[in-house]
């Protein structure tokens, strides 16, 4: 069985190994309700914007920057642009999900900026996952449910101002939530040596002098006294995203913030450890999907 019904703004997608409903404002918004048989490669990653993530079904953990959780389908889990995060599948059972993305923007050009709050008021790495209750979790597949169906309906009056009225809802009820809700999960223990090895390169990212400790896996397998390789299968395997993308990842972040402060692209490039201009250049594009220079102009 295969069927597509295409709108203006949404896609809709029905397949026998699973389904796909989106909709999507400009860069500003981004909602996703998917069903999985087949399950989805998946790999560490950032967004230029928060993320609020809502389990249905499945077998997973979820990575995010230093810290492995079991999540059960009472969890709620939120991000911001500067954690990284990752579904890490434990089986293969069927696997549904809700994943709403967006901007700052989006929270202000609604008049909502204070909606911020609970991605940015609290500590990177920290307070991510929020466990519902019952009824929590029905009001929010309420508005989750809503949006769905108004997803599908082609001949809605004024669908998207009905959309940003849903999204704002949704967001309310995730900070309500977040405040409320003070049984925080607690996370599951990297292996020592990953734990150590993630600790020992954010020290390194965050000087400017140690840049270059971290400019080669060989040389940060050398520090441990470990082999490069078990390495680099370790890390994958525990975190999801290869070694070499995590400091890559981690540099754009620092960049970023360099940028933010007025300091010229050039100067970013080598303060990053970058030996070659275009390749930062291309880097910055790849991860962030504009370039360093127009990145800092957004941020006068």
């Amino acid at each position: 069985i295969f069927n597509i019904k295409r709108l203006k703004t949404c896609n809709f997608e029905y397949k026998g190994d699973g389904m796909k409903i989106e909709y999507a404002k400009n860069k500003e918004l981004f909602y996703s309700h998917n069903i999985y048989h087949t399950l989805p490669h998946t790999g560490s990653h950032m967004h230029n914007s928060f993320e609020i993530y809502l389990l249905v079904r499945g077998d997973i953990e979820y990575f995010i920057n230093d810290k492995i959780y079991s999540v059960t389908d009472d969890d709620l889990i939120i991000t911001n642009s500067n954690e990284f995060h990752s579904v890490i599948f434990k089986s293969q059972q069927v696997y549904e999900r809700y994943c709403i993305r967006f901007t700052p923007c989006f929270l202000s050009d609604n008049n909502a900026p204070s909606l911020s709050r609970c991605f940015i008021l609290r500590s990177k790495g920290e307070q991510n996952i929020i466990h519902l209750s019952k009824k929590q979790k029905e009001d929010l597949l309420c508005i989750l449910n809503a949006i769905d169906a108004l997803a599908l309906d082609n001949s809605c009056f004024e669908r998207d101002i009905l959309f940003n009225t849903y999204f704002i809802q949704l967001i309310v009820a995730v900070n309500k939530f977040f405040t409320v809700n003070h049984d925080l999960k607690t996370n599951k223990p990297l292996p020592e040596t990953i734990n150590s090895v993630i600790s020992y390169i954010n020290e390194c990212i965050n000087y400017e002098e140690r840049i270059d400790e971290i400019k080669s896996i060989d040389r940060i397998a050398r520090h441990f006294y470990i082999n490069p390789d078990y390495l680099r299968m370790q890390f994958k395997k525990y975190a999801g995203i290869s070694l070499y993308k995590y400091i890559l990842h981690l540099k754009i972040l620092k960049a970023k913030k360099y940028l933010e402060n007025g300091k010229s692209v050039t100067s970013v490039c080598y303060m990053c450890g970058f030996d070659n201009y275009c390749s930062f250049i291309r880097t910055f594009k790849n991860i962030c999907k504009i370039t360093p220079g127009q990145y800092k102009k957004q941020c006068v």
